[in-house]
Order: C-alpha cells, then sequence, then structure tokens
C-alpha cells in the first residue's frame, strides 16, 4: 500500500515537473517574441521595458529569464535556431544531404521571417558570421569537390561562394523581399540554381545534367 502510494506521489512530481517546465519555456518565448516586436520597432534603442510591455509581462519577469540585453540577444539566437529546426539537424555529410537541409530549412523559414531577419541584425549574429563564414566555404567546397570533381583550384572556390550565398539567411529573406515568393518557390529556386551551377562542371562536355546522386525533382 505504501509503494503504491509513494508511486503516486512520484508521478504527481513528474508530472508537476514537466508542467512548471512547459510553462518556462512558454513565457521565455513570449519574451523572446516581446524582443522581436520591439527591435521591429527600434532596432537600437529598444529596452527591457520595451520588451516586457510587447510581452505583457512585468519587467522583473524578462529578467528572471534574462538578467542583461546580451542575454536576450542570445535567447533570440536560440529561439530562431529551434524554429528552424538546425539544433536537431546533423550535419550533411555530402552534395545531396546539403542541398536536402537547404530544401528544409528554405520552409521552415516562412513563419519565421521576423525573428530571422531580426536576428540578423544584431551584433551577435555579425561576430558569428564573421568568425565562421570561412569554415563554412572550406566545408561547402569540400562537399560539392567529391561528386564535381572537374571544379579545381579558384573554380571550386567560386563555386563554394556562390552555394554558400544561394543557402545563406540573407536569400531566404531577399526570395521574400523581392519576389515575395512562397517558402516552397524560394526553395525550389535556390535548390535549381546549385544543382545548375555545380552540374556545370560535372562532365567534360559541359552539359547541364546533373551530377550522379543529386536529385531535380523536388
Amino acid at each position: 500500500m505504501i509503494h503504491v502510494m509513494e508511486e503516486k506521489v512520484n508521478k504527481t512530481k513528474d508530472s508537476q515537473g514537466q508542467l512548471r517546465k512547459k510553462q518556462k519555456e512558454y513565457t521565455r518565448n513570449l519574451i523572446i517574441e516581446g524582443l522581436i516586436r520591439s527591435m521591429t520597432k527600434d532596432p537600437i534603442n529598444w529596452s527591457v521595458p520595451d520588451v516586457a510591455s510587447e510581452a505583457g509581462v512585468s519587467i522583473a519577469t524578462v529578467y528572471r529569464y534574462f538578467r542583461t540585453k546580451e542575454e536576450l540577444v542570445q535567447g533570440l539566437r536560440t529561439y530562431v535556431g529551434c524554429r528552424l529546426g538546425v539544433f536537431d539537424m546533423q550535419p550533411p555529410r555530402t552534395s545531396q544531404e546539403y542541398i536536402s537541409l537547404c530544401y528544409e530549412i528554405y520552409q521552415r523559414s516562412v513563419d519565421n521571417m521576423d525573428a530571422l531577419r531580426i536576428y540578423r541584425a544584431s551584433e551577435l549574429y555579425l561576430e558569428e558570421r564573421g568568425q565562421f563564414m570561412p569554415t563554412r566555404l572550406q566545408w561547402i567546397s569540400s562537399i560539392f569537390a567529391v561528386p564535381f570533381p572537374s571544379f579545381q583550384g579558384q573554380e571550386q572556390e567560386y563555386l563554394a561562394r556562390i552555394i554558400l550565398l544561394l543557402s545563406s539567411s540573407a536569400m531566404i529573406l531577399a526570395f521574400k523581399d523581392y519576389l515575395d515568393l512562397s517558402g516552397e518557390e524560394a526553395a525550389k529556386t535556390a535548390v535549381w540554381a546549385i544543382l545548375k551551377l555545380a552540374s556545370a562542371g560535372s562532365s567534360a562536355d559541359g552539359d547541364d545534367e546533373p551530377a550522379s546522386g543529386c536529385k531535380t525533382e523536388l
């Protein structure tokens, strides 16, 4: 009898713990969404009281979750990453995996344009971009060098630069801002361009057939 009662108490505690966790996550997201609206209105002079007002919580609640403005921006980074699913994705090891990942991120970005746009305007994003961009270029170059060996030296570097741009958050926003494309259409356009560029050097006669393993049907 005592054992059964202990099990019920433990289940109740677990349930309460999960509920508190969900409530905390909900409040964190409210605050970050308040940050997005505040920075949309004033990306330079936004303040913690502004964020609290937009989020519909007290200033004290904001500070309970984020001690500084820098931590708020870090929270925005996590928010964007979770919404795009990048934290759960495995790093691509092949060109086909890279293209599939690019397609998926384009589609997921549709409902998170404001958050993505605000994060890209932050100092944290600019610091990270400068830090990781050379590594990302080398990574793309090595991934696409195997299926498209005709590109050598400088040409391989050119290809990596263009693929990086086509798969960047800047290009995702550009498709929306300049052409008002849906995530699906933007993804198809970007992937088509990557495949055409890469396949241009995949054969000696310079035809446009995609290299083996890279799909053109989306």
